[in-house]
C-alpha cells in the first residue's frame, strides 16, 4: 500500500477539493498539496507520522485539519497562507501535540509551533508553562495587536513574529534569554520594545523595520540602551537603532567603535546622522533602506565601507568617504537614486564593479588625481572631478 506522498506530488492541483488518505500512509513531502488552491478538507489516516515542510502550503479554501493521535513530526510552513483554516484539532491522545484556543503547540518542548491562517483575534494569550514560541510560529500573522507572553518564558525562535505588522508592543518577561534572527521583522506598528533583564542571544535582524524606542534594565549583563538605541554592554558597538525612532537627527556619540550588521538598516525617521571619531567599522547594510537619510558624515578612522552599506538610501544626494577608506565592496551605493556626488580619498585601493548599481545618471566621482578612484570612474564611465585646491578658503 501508499506508504508516502513525495515532494510536490499534488502541488497546484487546482481542481483537487477533497483529500481521503489510506491508512498505512506515514508521511507527507515537502510542499505535496502546497497551493491547492480549491482543497477545503482532508482527512488524515492515523498511523501517519510526519507532514513536511510546506505540505499545505496555501491552501486557501481549506477550512478543517484534524491531526492524528500518531503524527510526530510537522515541517515549518507546513499550513502557511491557509487563510480559511480557523483552528487546528489534534486527537487528544496525540504525545507531541496540542491545541490551546485553535492554536497548535508541541507538548514535549511546551512551545507554540504554529496558528492557523484563518486565526482573526487581535490579542493572543499564551499560557504559563510554555517556555518556547517556534521558528515562523506567528509569522505573517496581520490581525495580532497584542500579545501576552508567559512569565514561564525563555526562547523566542528564528521569525517567530516576522511580519506580524498589527502588533503594538511587545514586553519580554525577565526570563527571556534568547530571541532568534528576523523574530520580529517587519512589525511596523510596534512601539516600545521592552526588552528582558535576562537576555543573553538577539539573533540578526531580530527587530528590523520596528519599534520607536528600546528599553532595558540595566542590569542586564549583555547589553545596554541608551537613549532608546541598542548597545552591547560595553557600548563600544551600536547594535540596533528602532526603525521609527522620533528624532530625526543623531549624532553617535564619542566612544563606539563599531556599528553593526543591519544597525539602521530600514530607519525611517532619520534624516542626518553624525558618526564618532573613534568609530573603526561600519557593518554591511548598516544604513539599508534609510530612505529618508540626507545627510551622514562619516571620520577618520573608518577603513571600508561594506556590503549594501547605504544601498536603497533614496534620499541621500551626497557623501565624502574619509581618508583613510581602503575599500567600498559590493553595492554600497546600490539603488541610490538621488545621488550626485561622492568624494573618494586617495587611500581607496578597491572599488567593486556593482558599488553604483542603479544610481542617478548625474552620479560624479569626486577623486585625486592619479588615484585608483579615477581609473575607477574611466572605466565604468562614471564622471569624476578633482577637489577644489581652495576649499579650505571658500569654507
Amino acid at each position: 500500500g501508499l506508504t508516502s506522498i513525495g515532494e510536490g506530488a499534488f502541488s497546484s492541483c487546482s481542481s483537487l477539493t477533497e483529500l481521503v488518505l489510506p491508512e498505512g500512509l506515514t508521511s507527507i513531502g515537502e510542499g505535496a498539496f502546497a497551493w491547492c488552491s480549491s482543497l477545503t478538507g482532508v482527512v488524515l489516516p492515523e498511523g501517519l507520522v510526519s507532514i513536511a515542510s510546506e505540505a499545505f502550503d496555501e491552501c486557501t479554501s481549506l477550512t478543517s485539519m484534524e491531526l492524528p493521535e500518531s503524527l510526530e513530526y510537522i515541517g515549518n510552513h507546513a499550513f502557511d497562507g491557509c487563510q480559511a483554516l480557523t483552528q487546528f484539532s489534534v486527537s487528544i491522545d496525540n504525545e507531541n501535540f496540542a491545541t490551546i484556543n485553535g492554536l497548535l503547540y508541541q507538548k514535549p518542548t511546551r512551545t507554540l509551533i504554529a496558528y492557523p491562517g484563518g486565526w482573526q483575534d487581535e490579542t493572543l494569550v499564551i499560557p504559563e508553562g510554555i517556555v518556547a514560541i517556534g521558528d515562523n510560529a506567528l509569522y505573517g500573522c496581520i490581525s495580532l495587536v497584542e500579545v501576552i507572553l508567559p512569565q514561564s518564558l525563555t526562547t523566542i525562535g528564528n521569525n517567530a513574529f516576522f511580519n506580524c505588522e498589527s502588533l503594538r508592543s511587545i514586553a519580554l518577561p525577565d526570563g527571556v534569554t534568547s530571541i532568534g534572527s528576523g523574530a520580529f521583522n517587519g512589525c511596523w506598528s510596534m512601539g516600545e520594545i521592552k526588552l528582558s533583564e535576562s537576555l543573553a542571544t538577539i539573533g540578526s535582524g531580530a527587530f528590523l523595520g520596528a519599534g520607536t524606542w528600546f528599553s532595558l534594565s540595566p542590569d542586564n549583563e549583555h547589553y545596554a540602551v541608551v537613549d532608546g538605541i541598542l548597545y552591547a554592554k560595553d557600548t563600544k558597538t551600536l547594535l540596533a537603532c528602532p526603525a521609527r525612532y522620533p528624532q530625526r537627527t543623531l549624532i553617535v556619540p564619542e566612544g563606539i567603535v563599531a556599528i553593526g550588521n543591519s544597525a539602521f538598516q530600514s530607519c525611517s525617521t532619520l534624516v542626518a546622522i553624525t558618526l564618532p571619531e573613534s568609530l573603526e567599522t561600519i557593518g554591511a547594510r548598516a544604513f539599508f533602506d534609510c530612505r529618508a537619510l540626507e545627510e551622514i558624515v562619516i571620520r577618520e578612522g573608518v577603513t571600508s565601507i561594506g556590503n549594501e552599506t547605504f544601498s536603497w538610501c533614496y534620499s541621500l544626494a551626497e557623501i565624502a568617504l574619509p581618508q583613510g577608506v581602503t575599500s567600498v565592496e559590493s553595492r554600497a551605493f546600490a539603488e541610490c537614486s538621488s545621488l550626485a556626488e561622492v568624494k573618494l580619498p586617495g587611500s581607496v585601493t578597491f572599488i567593486a564593479d556593482d558599488v553604483f548599481e542603479n544610481c542617478s545618471d548625474h552620479l560624479k566621482l569626486t577623486v585625486e588625481r592619479d588615484s585608483y578612484a579615477r581609473e575607477y570612474a574611466r572605466e565604468y564611465g562614471i564622471a569624476y572631478d578633482y577637489p577644489d585646491p581652495l576649499f579650505w578658503l571658500h569654507n
